[in-house]
């Protein structure tokens, strides 16, 4: 699943390129989407208490996105899918987990996750202007 979304995503990111349409958040979900698979296939390997906490994170997550598509925007991210994930960070500590490799993959499946639900900076023009656009390729490093 993971590779067919970044495979649609490479896909469509040229073409949004020359539309000169932002893909920062397309590049947002797919970071989402992607943290979350890894939480769904790690989650089963977590102690039973942890299970818990990623569970409920993983369903917040989802109402969130129900919430999103309702109102037809993104949201902010609600303060409680934030305390969720806090929770299950907790949860993941050396102490509870000891060796489990789980913890290697889900600490950082839960903090990308965090990253990527929160508010990015996005680019306001004034009446519309259209700022001109680097080349490909060229971030505007000097040569």
């Amino acid at each position: 699943m993971g590779v067919q979304m970044l495979d649609r995503l490479m896909q469509q990111l040229p073409r949004l390129t020359l539309t000169a349409q932002d893909t920062g958040i397309a590049l947002r979900e797919l970071r989402v989407a992607l943290n979350m698979l890894d939480l769904l296939a790690y989650t089963r390997r977590a102690t039973p208490a942890a299970q818990v906490l990623l569970r409920q994170v993983i369903d917040e997550v989802s109402g969130y996105f129900k919430h999103c598509r309702k109102a037809g925007e993104r949201l902010p991210a609600p303060r409680g899918l934030l305390m969720a994930m806090d929770r299950a960070r907790r949860s993941l500590t050396a102490q509870e987990m000891g060796d489990n490799p789980a913890r290697l993959h889900l600490l950082p499946a839960l903090s990308g996750l965090r990253l990527a639900l929160l508010p990015g900076v996005e680019i306001v023009t004034v009446g519309g202007e259209l700022t001109e656009q680097l080349p490909h390729n060229i971030d505007g490093a000097p040569l």
